[in-house]
């Protein structure tokens, strides 16, 4: 079932018909006259006998490689977690891991009860993988590819350099299968065992059979036992929350220190999962959200691990998924099978929890001693500030919008996902002035080994849209049609990319067909191209009423991170952004566009909050903004941005808008050294200033919106990252 040999592969859309969506999609989003460059790239592009005939040939010609072994993917995977992931060298916990905030127990279980059933109802779902005997996802009558489900457990991602890799760890020849999970308490790492010796009988040899969840909480009891007498803990942890290339140079680091180091990170690694005990208690929605993102400290965390079960100190819990192998639709159905296998089974009695001693004839729990020297306690605290900035620069804004929900929507006739996300563009132009390029996830897995396509969400349909409810120079009844036919069209442009036939997905492809040596042709050159990849709103919808709370961070740094959630009675967002991107007042305008969509669609009038009733603050254009680097790369791109100060701190770097550039060496002097003997454990500024130095108001203006990519010595800003 795994192998999905039963279903189709991934099809290669046609070229004329991809160019002239892509561009359709570029329209709503630049000027005529930038527009009128791009038609003549895409022309130029299309010539008959030229580059874009060659690579579709290339691309049709590794599809049909790739169709005659069967199961052996897709003519996107390889690339796709490539370019997605594997090459991405910002921080997982902040900008690719998704989570998941779960439902509460009604039962009001302690923290040690609920660890103990959901982390017994997980070895059930992969109990159920083993044996075949998991039922097949379907969408309606369509079955679905299962192959992201092999990663769910025993999986681990490594940093490396220029890239990093993912392996699933399966048992060598006469190796024992490992099915040990990992357990972290106070910044330690302890390794419990999940099978245990069963005596045979009549002589038969003994067997191994699952802990039951009184023997679970037994366990995760000792192990916050031992974990608060530990008094000098270096929480190895906080190093997998900094940037790729800084977690590569200090997981090596570490690894020289000792060999015991290796044979210890490998148990953690080899685990089936992580069950985080946290000792936080989130109240609030926002409480909940940025625990589940990243905690408070982040020392309970091992963010290259396959997910992580957090359970906090009141019992809530919450999902953390490492995106470069499965989505969120894979782990969904894990959480529902939880959240469902949690209602039926028995709580563990609390006597387990007041336990002392663990029998020995069913094992015990092994602490990770790590073997450390002043150079790896000095890169833990290195990468703990790294986290401290991070979470001081970003905020959530949480809007439980529990007015009306998809039922309500579907009475309007609309599709509740275009809807919303009409609500999003409307938002987004009345906080910001303008249309942005925005992504929203459309899973393609009825194909085998089907991951996403990119739904492009602005059209000229919802530009023409929220420009009326702007200007007001329409009628409620024309608006209203306006309104109708953007919805049409996104939700057409869905099914087309859940069809496999989207713009983005075929571009990369054609791109990846370019041969090192060959010139890169005028249509990815193009600053449009950039311009409408540049995704200032990332999103992605999960509608299920098991999950509370959704969320990742934002993509660009001049963008927002949107997960909502379509629920029967209510809509929920999460929206993550930089402080200065005024996450909160964003929400009010999106409340405010929910309360006027309805309306406007015929729906009946609404009471509504005051705090939206009177006029919402817009977006102000700033003369300087700073955002926070990854301190990762040595070689960072400024495509409109030069140096502004000579001066080079260790916290802060200004440039200012230029068409004229500045010598890149004299960039690299002004960061100080440029030996990366010496650069090695230098740590970069923690953020950097961006002024508009011209006094005209387009900083952070996307027809220049690679603000960081490829230039000597200056660290680089996360961009270009999906959504899950």
């Amino acid at each position: 079932m795994l192998e999905n040999n039963d279903l189709p592969f991934l099809p290669v859309p046609d070229l004329q018909d991809t160019t002239q969506r892509y561009l359709r999609s570029v329209k709503p989003l630049v000027s005529s006259e930038a527009y009128q460059r791009t038609e003549v790239a895409v022309h130029e592009f299309l010539q008959p006998g030229g580059v874009g005939e060659e690579l579709q040939r290339r691309l049709l010609s590794r599809a049909a490689d790739i169709s005659d072994k069967q199961g052996k993917g897709s003519w996107l995977e390889e690339w796709w977690n490539e370019y997605a992931y594997f090459s991405n060298r910002v921080s997982n916990c902040f900008y690719v891991n998704f989570y998941f905030g779960l439902q509460d127990d009604p039962r009001q279980p302690t923290q040690i009860q609920r660890a103990a059933v959901l982390t017994q109802a997980a070895l059930n779902f992969r109990q159920e993988l083993l044996d075949g005997s998991l039922t097949r996802d379907m969408a309606r009558k369509t079955p679905l590819c299962m192959y992201q489900y092999r990663y769910l457990f025993n999986t681990c991602r490594y940093p490396a350099t220029p890239r990093d890799y993912t392996i699933r760890h399966t048992p060598t020849p006469g190796e024992a299968d490992y099915t040990h999970i990992a357990v972290a308490c106070r910044g330690q790492f302890y390794i419990v065992e999940t099978m245990v010796a069963k005596e045979g009988k009549d002589h038969h040899p003994p067997t191994h059979r699952m802990l039951t969840t009184d023997e679970l909480a037994l366990r995760f009891a000792h192990v916050q036992r031992l974990a608060a007498t530990q008094t000098e803990v270096v929480p190895l942890g906080i190093l997998t929350s900094d940037t790729r290339d800084q977690w590569a140079i200090n997981r090596t680091e570490f690894l020289a220190v000792d060999p015991r180091n290796e044979q210890m990170l490998r148990q953690l690694e080899t685990a089936l999962f992580l069950v985080s005990l946290e000792d936080e208690s989130p109240q609030t929605r926002e409480e909940f959200s940025r625990a589940c993102w990243h905690g408070a400290t982040g020392i309970n965390r091992y963010h290259d691990k396959c997910f992580q079960l957090l359970v906090f100190a009141n019992a809530r819990v919450g999902y953390c998924g490492e995106h470069s192998l499965s989505d969120g639709t894979t782990a969904l159905r894990l959480c529902k099978y939880m959240l469902t296998q949690e209602s039926d089974t028995a709580l563990p009695p609390q006597s387990c929890e007041q336990e002392q001693e663990l029998s020995l004839n069913h094992g015990s729990v092994t602490l990770l001693e790590w073997v450390t020297n002043d150079l790896v306690r000095q890169l833990v605290s290195q990468s703990q500030a790294y986290f401290y900035r991070q979470v001081a620069a970003h905020d959530i804004a949480v809007l439980e919008y529990d007015v009306y929900g998809k039922d309500n929507i579907k009475k309007l006739r609309c599709s509740p996902d275009a809807y919303v996300q009409m609500a999003i563009q409307l938002a987004y132009y009345r906080f910001h002035g303008t249309c942005r390029a925005t992504y929203e996830s459309a899973a393609t897995k009825k194909y085998s080994r089907g991951r996403t396509e990119t739904i492009r969400s602005v059209t000229e349909a919802s530009r023409a849209w929220v420009e009326a409810m702007v200007s007001q120079a329409s009628t409620p009844e024309d608006l209203a049609a306006l309104c109708r036919e953007a919805i049409a069209q996104h939700a057409q442009s869905t099914a087309r990319c859940t069809d496999g036939f989207g713009v983005d997905r075929h571009l990369l492809g054609l791109k990846y067909c370019l041969a090192d040596h060959e010139p890169t042709p005028a249509l990815f050159v193009d600053p449009n191209y950039a311009a409408t990849c540049h995704w200032n709103l990332s999103t992605s919808q999960i509608s299920d009423e098991c999950i509370e709370e959704y969320g990742w961070g934002e993509v660009v740094p001049d963008g927002y991170g949107i997960a909502y959630l379509v629920k029967d009675k209510s809509i929920h967002f999460n929206i993550a952004a930089l402080c200065t991107m005024q996450a909160k007042n964003f929400a009010l305008h999106l409340e405010l566009a929910m309360y006027d969509m309805h309306e406007l669609l015929g729906g009946k009038p609404l009471d509504r909050p005051a705090d939206i009733c009177m006029a919402l603050p817009t977006f102000p254009r700033p003369t300087e903004l700073t955002v926070p680097l990854d301190n990762s790369a040595d070689a960072v791109e400024l495509d409109s941005f030069s140096t502004q100060s000579s001066e080079a701190s260790d916290t802060s770097y200004t440039i200012s808008p230029t068409l004229n550039g500045r010598d890149i060496q004299q960039a690299a002097d002004e960061m100080g050294s440029t030996s990366p003997e010496s650069r090695k454990h230098e740590r970069k500024p923690s953020c950097i200033t961006l002024v508009d130095g011209e006094g005209d108001g387009k900083l952070g203006d996307s027809t220049s919106p690679s603000w960081i990519a490829r230039y000597f010595g200056i660290p680089s800003l996360p961009f270009n990252r999906q959504s899950p």
